[in-house]
């Protein structure tokens, strides 16, 4: 009888064990779908930030400018230049209210890539060059398709006028897609088409550095301090017991705790 009633629980305690395994393997699979979806979701919506719009512009300097860019590059206005290279483009948006309008497809720092383009090329001062500057934000938004450009003018971010400017440059293959390399060489900037996480790497990088080239020395001597010549006291006790909570909680914890405390 005795015999029976513990082979009866033996059973129940399987089951119970498979019925856990079970539950664990399930929980620890879901979990795992579920960071799967999170990864995936952040990386197909962040797939569009790799990418950058840029609008070609016929750029053709006077004489007046080819000769300051020989004296002096800086002394050349370039945003003027830009200004002036695509309002040529054109020529029938002549109010000054529309030309604003239509400067408002470019980056503001749309400038910097002809006078870089010009540094880089100056046997091509007198020719009339097509360079291609990168779009503002709200262009590369709605070339995207993340700008619902069917939506009512008042419910976008660009107007009318700008997407009929838009369609002329997309029709004359003026626009185009690129890998933005930008995201890579540039730093922070208040215009989103110009940030970079250059600054972001390059100060994580120091800070890791620096990081460990305090702690590590600090840590190893400071452990061979309490486990050979330290004498063994309360005071050396209560260091051992917060080094080894230090190992088993998270350093956020502390960080906030010392945050708290100064």
């Amino acid at each position: 009888m005795t015999d029976n009633f513990t082979e009866i629980r033996l059973r129940k305690r399987y089951r119970a064990e498979k019925r856990f395994k079970i539950y664990s393997v399930s929980a620890l699979i879901l979990a795992l779908l579920i960071l799967a979806t999170l990864i995936s979701s952040i990386a197909i919506s962040s797939i569009p930030a790799f990418t950058q719009i840029n609008i070609g512009i016929d750029v053709k300097m006077n004489d007046d400018q080819i000769l300051q860019f020989e004296e002096d590059p800086e002394n050349v206005s370039w945003r003027s230049l830009q200004k002036k290279s695509f309002y040529s483009m054109f020529p029938n948006v002549e109010t000054r209210k529309d030309k604003k309008e239509l400067n408002k497809l470019l980056s503001t720092g749309a400038y910097i890539e002809i006078k870089k383009f010009y540094l880089d090329n100056p046997n091509k001062l007198p020719d009339n060059n097509i360079i291609y500057v990168p779009a503002s934000d709200d262009v590369d938004l709605l070339i995207k398709d993340i700008i619902d450009k069917d939506l009512p003018q008042d419910m976008r971010t660009i107007s009318d006028n700008q997407i009929s400017y838009l369609d002329k440059l997309i029709s004359s293959n003026r626009i185009k897609k690129t890998i933005s390399w930008r995201l890579f060489s540039n730093s922070d900037s208040r215009e989103p088409e110009l940030a970079g996480l250059k600054g972001g790497i390059v100060g994580t990088l120091l800070t890791m550095f620096v990081t460990l080239i305090i702690s590590f020395p600090i840590g190893v001597l400071a452990a061979i301090y309490l486990e050979e010549i330290a004498p063994k006291n309360k005071f050396t006790d209560i260091i051992e017991v917060n080094i080894n909570n230090l190992a088993a909680v998270p350093s956020i914890v502390y960080g906030l705790l010392g945050l708290a405390v100064f």
